[in-house]
């Protein structure tokens, strides 16, 4: 690539091209002259010439969910897990007299649960370029044609369908979350997303919530056979700490900070170890505007507070006052200081008119629902990594074509784990 000139550089090198007595003025007084002076018409005066950037119009790009997942891989973790569901049968354990029995046999072994055969999702977008297309990008400057644009824009275009996927508006453009299971047939898997994890039987089972009483089971691409991995009505073992409208079918003016810390409460008594608890929160912009408009909607905007945000995975927070219930662009919720990260698809989609729905909730431009994530019970079980490949096209003789095939592509899928550790305010109204 030229090196980069300053604008001085630029127009003294511009004119010392001109009649040699310009390059002796002053150049930032001199302009070169914006009337073609010539033959009129596009066509016969010049060929257009793009710059180096392409940039996506009218749309949405998010990836601030899947970078903020913990990576693993089924190469390390396998393709299963186990799991106790509870203590309760593992028997009595309490003092004994100085001359007592040590050992008298009461208590019984736990007996842990499989999930057996976590089928990755196998998930790509490809293209084509010709080889007369790239000859041609590189003497006409033509965007259309230049292969690192294209590949830079689907490279964009993939991170954010994997967010779309993991919000649940992916599968399907009306029925979202929890309506949607990700279920295999005989040639696809999807990835599993977050609002099917964080949900209970009281979700699952009632019809003012969801379509169907097995909504709310994880299948995880089940090999097409519609048998699930997670029965969620047969146990409250699968059960996330979630709230839901009291006014079924309708969304709910929530006092949303009294609710989070109530869930927080009760959710962060389910998560393992004896560390400092570690949650995310996830929401919709509008999500946020709302606990914000809670907080103090005029304290915002002081600007004599030192402000700071967190960054996660490479994504940040919004920027936030140091102290009080707002920390650093996160919420103190019953004593944890939980940063909060927003993405556009937990209002929707676009082609949906920016609506989060399902059979019984259908409210354009929503607010969606807040999340409150146990990261140390959480990944994206990686089987292959982000991975590109390119090509020689195939001819109708089966003899390599002119011309390139494009793929960008990746196995794996969302895992969540200690399901009770997890929690979700749903439904919040506009």
């Amino acid at each position: 690539m030229p090196q980069q000139l300053q604008w001085k550089d630029f127009l003294k090198g511009y004119y010392q091209t001109m009649n040699p007595y310009w390059h002796t003025v002053d150049p930032d007084l001199l302009q070169k002259a914006d009337v073609i002076m010539g033959p009129t018409g596009r066509a016969a005066w010049y060929d257009p010439v793009y710059s180096r950037d392409l940039m996506l119009e009218g749309l949405t790009r998010a990836n601030s969910i899947f970078a903020t997942i913990p990576k693993t891989s089924y190469q390390d973790k396998g393709d299963s897990f186990k799991y106790i569901s509870t203590d309760s049968a593992t028997g009595y354990s309490g003092g004994i007299g100085e001359a007592g029995v040590l050992f008298d046999g009461t208590t019984s072994m736990p007996t842990p649960t499989d999930v057996d055969n976590i089928f990755p999702a196998v998930v790509k977008v490809d293209w084509l370029d010709t080889e007369v297309g790239r000859a041609l990008s590189a003497i006409q400057n033509e965007p259309v044609n230049d292969p690192d644009q294209i590949r830079n824009y689907m490279g964009n275009y993939f991170l954010d369908k994997i967010d779309q996927y993991l919000a649940g508006v992916g599968v399907s453009a009306t029925i979202h979350g929890v309506d949607t299971p990700a279920v295999s047939g005989d040639t696809k898997a999807t990835i599993e997303c977050i609002d099917r994890y964080v949900t209970n039987q009281t979700e699952s089972g009632a019809t003012n919530h969801v379509s169907a009483a097995t909504d709310g089971d994880i299948f995880l691409n089940e090999a097409g056979s519609g048998t699930e991995r997670i029965d969620r009505s047969a146990s409250a073992t699968w059960d996330g700490q979630v709230k839901l409208p009291t006014a079924a079918g309708t969304e709910e003016n929530y006092d949303i900070l009294s609710e989070l810390d109530d869930l927080m409460a009760v959710a962060k008594c389910y998560r393992q170890g004896t560390t400092t608890p570690n949650y995310l929160g996830l929401c919709s912009d509008k999500a946020m505007n709302k606990v914000q408009n809670e907080l103090d909607p005029k304290g915002r905007y002081l600007e004599n507070e030192l402000q700071a945000s967190q960054t996660i995975g490479g994504i940040s927070t919004r920027p936030g006052v140091m102290g009080g219930k707002l920390s650093v662009a996160g919420l103190t919720i019953c004593g944890v200081k939980v940063p909060f990260i927003q993405n556009p698809y937990f209002s929707g989609t676009a082609t949906t008119g920016w609506e989060w729905e399902n059979e019984k909730y259908t409210t354009p431009g929503g607010v969606g629902h807040i999340f409150l994530i146990n990261m140390d019970a959480y990944e994206f079980r990686t089987l292959i990594p982000i991975t590109y490949k390119s090509v020689p096209t195939t001819a109708k003789n089966s003899a390599p074509g002119l011309g390139n095939q494009n793929v960008i592509y990746m196995a794996g899928q969302l895992i969540m784990r200690q399901w009770a550790s997890h929690a979700a305010l749903k439904y919040i109204a506009l």
